[in-house]
């Protein structure tokens, strides 16, 4: 399959691009990368669909062939490109909420971003009756260019963040069929990555923190992490039709990373200076763990169980000279997951889980040397390897009647996390500053859910409703001050589906939100109610001719400011000519022409508005020849 394409329609490709399974691997070894260090946008996207607000210019080019010899082994190569320019504009009013008094932060933001990537991968498979065989190479580049005005607090400026990513790995993988149709999995895995950035303002930013209180002309931060990365293992699969079945797993994994970053300032004099609060970073990090794994599952009559217990050892050693830094770290630990399922007839169940998990921090937690990850944040760290303890128990029952269509659930769920350091955040008129220091945290979280489905067969509807409350615990140092804070949270959705008459559908789904977030102890509180519903028709006079009509009211409210309300609706008309074997359509989105949205989001002691520009009335006609 080979494709070319490209739109200015709000069309994202980057999912093609996607490495399904990937991310899943890594974790489950417990080896999540740290992410990019350095942000140009401090907004989150809109909760609105991507195209609203997707100003792009987009081309990708798909190069994927497949070949088969005669011995039946596969030759597979994937070639992708990648090229985007879009636009991002917004204003934010966050308030940050402190105890006796409030620090707001007005921001306005132009951004151009023209991100780039190439994606290559060659592999050969071979997918025989007695094993499986699988090798593949990756190479990939990715690159960002961000440019953009911001505003912030009254204080204009112009900003640039460039950024590239180099990616080599291979993956080899043989899987032979043993006696009793028994399994042996072999896998290994390496992999390369580079990626540097460099984030530059033509402004001298906060200068009471940054230079010693002297005005300067412009700030410049370089940050890279390269990482290698090593993972071999082999599991031992018991199949066939046994009473127990059961996986045995053990692997090696080797880790190595270096995480540099120089903070620089242009004087009034056009001289380059280096940041004088500390000497940057230039800090080594290795890891090296073995892990046995262990993974039982029973079926018996009415009952299903699953028991996952596997064992890790792990040497962690980092350093840097500029700090005296040299830590060790070595453990051994044990993560046990359960499972059980009863089943009390055929079709209704009950389930009950259990997991623990310990996991320790990465290279991004333990740096020394302040960095400016973003144009207001500088942040540094002042503790040792964080560890997290998490544990989580939760229990729901099933209720299903497949012959009339009724489905119910009904479930809870507990976790805690003990982490060794705690986030600690100094926030100024002029920023914010964030150090994570040497003190154990405590979080909690409770969560409970029902719902119901039913299809009503006289009138051709199905109706569900879910509902949900969840509420956190969990600490802050803000200011100095270690504030503890509480978030509520309800929602509560309905959804209706039927046929009004023969050729008329109709869909409805309605959802409401009550949130809170307060700290008792010092006065701190705040709330936000949102309602989101979405309504569609569909008609269908004759074959071939399909017409949809949809849409979506937004309403927002928050005791501080006018309620928000907002109304989109979209249409699509479609006509196939079967004779053509070609299919013609007319698209309308955002009748209405909204231009600006405006949402509200709130987090412990921050409440945020924010006005994103969208895209307004866009009509596409579009005619697909089918060969």
């Amino acid at each position: 399959l080979n494709s070319i394409k490209t739109n200015n329609s709000g069309i994202d490709y980057k999912n093609d691009f996607n490495q399904y399974g990937a991310e899943n691997f890594l974790n489950s070894i417990d080896n999540s990368r740290p992410g990019p260090l350095l942000s140009a946008i401090t907004a989150e996207n809109p909760n609105l669909p991507l195209q609203n607000y997707y100003f792009n210019r987009s081309g990708a080019l798909n190069a994927n062939n497949l070949y088969n010899t005669k011995d039946s082994l596969q030759l597979r190569s994937n070639i992708q490109l990648y090229t985007d320019r879009n636009t991002f504009d917004y204003t934010s009013k966050q308030d940050n909420y402190l105890p006796g008094y409030t620090i707001r932060y007005n921001q306005l933001q132009h951004a151009l971003r023209k991100p780039f990537a190439v994606n290559t991968s060659f592999a050969g498979l071979a997918n025989r009756s007695h094993y499986y065989l699988v090798d593949k190479f990756s190479f990939s580049l990715m690159g960002e260019n961000t440019y953009g005005y911001l505003d912030f607090n009254g204080a204009a400026f112009n900003q640039q963040l460039t950024g590239r990513t180099y990616n080599f790995s291979n993956d080899f993988n043989w899987i032979p069929l043993l006696k009793g149709k028994d399994l042996l999995s072999l896998q290994w895995g390496i992999n390369f990555n580079k990626g540097s950035q460099n984030l530059y303002a033509d402004t001298g930013l906060n200068n009471r923190v940054l230079n010693n209180g002297k005005d300067y002309s412009a700030t410049g931060q370089y940050a890279a992490i390269p990482v290698f990365f090593s993972n071999a293992s082999l599991e031992y699969i018991i199949g066939g039709k046994h009473l127990i079945r059961a996986v045995y797993g053990a692997g090696i994994v080797n880790e190595w990373q270096q995480l540099n970053s120089v903070l620089s300032l242009t004087q009034k004099d056009g001289s380059l200076q280096l940041y004088q609060g500390d000497p940057g970073n230039r800090l080594h990090w290795q890891r090296n763990k073995a892990y046995l794994n262990a993974t039982w599952v029973v079926k018996k009559k009415d009952w299903e169980a699953s028991v996952s217990v596997p064992v890790y050892w792990q040497s962690i050693h980092y350093y840097q000279d500029a700090y005296s830094l040299d830590q060790s770290n070595q453990r051994t630990f044990v993560n046990p997951q359960l499972s059980i399922k009863r089943y009390v007839n055929s079709e209704d169940y009950f389930s009950a889980s259990y997991t623990y998990n310990n996991r320790f921090g990465n290279i991004s937690g333990v740096y020394r040397g302040s960095i400016l990850t973003n144009y207001q944040t500088l942040t540094a760290n002042d503790a040792a390897l964080q560890e997290r303890v998490s544990s989580s128990a939760g229990i729901q029952y099933n209720f299903q009647r497949s012959i009339i269509l009724l489905f119910m659930n009904a479930g809870i769920q507990y976790n805690k996390v003990t982490a060794s350091s705690i986030l600690s955040s100094v926030i100024t008129n002029t920023g914010l500053r964030t150090v994570l220091l040497p003190v154990e945290n405590d979080q909690s979280s409770v969560n409970a859910h029902a719902g119901i489905s039913k299809y009503f067969f006289s009138l051709k509807t199905k109706l569900t409703i879910n509902t949900s409350w969840k509420r956190n615990y969990y600490q802050q140092f803000i200011n100095t001050q270690r504030l503890p804070f509480t978030n509520d949270a309800f929602n509560l959705g309905i959804g209706i589906d039927g046929k009004l008459v023969k050729d008329v559908v109709f869909s409805y789904s309605g959802s409401g939100s009550w949130n809170k977030s307060f700290s008792a102890s010092n006065g701190i509180e705040n709330k936000i109610q949102i309602f989101d519903q979405n309504m569609g028709f569909g008609y269908t006079p004759t074959e071939g001719f399909f017409l949809n009509l949809k849409a979506r009211e937004l309403y927002s409210k928050q005791s501080n400011l006018s309620n928000i309300d907002y109304w989109f609706v979209d249409a699509n008309v479609r006509y196939k000519l079967k004779k053509l074997r070609t299919d013609l359509e007319l698209g309308l989105t955002n009748l209405l022409d909204v231009k600006e949205y405006r949402m509200l989001s709130l987090s412990s002691n921050q409440f945020t508005a924010s006005n994103y520009e969208i895209r307004g009335r866009m009509l596409i006609v579009r005619a697909t020849f089918n060969l």
